[in-house]
């Protein structure tokens, strides 16, 4: 099962590419920040435009599920800091 995880319900009409994914896959789940972003399945989580405070949630209250966390960033320079310390995988070529 994939989670993809947005802020609000209606951030998915931003990305037609998220959308097509979330509902033309049943193993794709879209769940929002509201409620914590509470993971039913274990797998992978796609964050598209979290803050900080977002993925410390979703990580407090389902990191247990989480099996890999991919972050599609808004604001590159808040979640630097982060990208720092946890030094994770870079996909795509990080120069944007």
């Amino acid at each position: 099962m994939l989670t993809v995880w947005t802020s609000l319900k209606s951030n998915l009409q931003n990305c037609s590419e998220l959308e097509q994914l979330v509902s033309r896959h049943s193993n794709v789940e879209h769940v929002t920040g509201r409620g914590s972003g509470f993971i039913r399945g274990n797998g992978p989580v796609l964050m598209a435009w979290p803050n900080m405070a977002d993925i410390g949630k979703l990580v407090q209250y389902g990191g247990h599920r989480i099996r890999a966390l991919c972050v599609i960033t808004w604001n590159d320079d808040e979640i630097r800091p982060c990208v720092t310390a946890v030094r994770p995988s870079i996909l795509g070529d990080g120069s944007t």
